[in-house]
């Protein structure tokens, strides 16, 4: 298990930051249940 493999840009891992700190969101939409972002972060 890990990340062994993944290449992101700092770019990409900012919006993964930003989607975590919108619970799941993104420009209203939600992409991820904000239940599983509880629980994983």
């Amino acid at each position: 298990m890990g990340a062994h493999g993944v290449h992101l840009k700092p770019r990409d891992l900012a919006k993964i930051g930003q989607l975590a700190l919108n619970n799941g969101a993104w420009s209203g939409e939600q992409l991820v249940d904000s239940s599983w972002v509880a629980i994983n972060l």
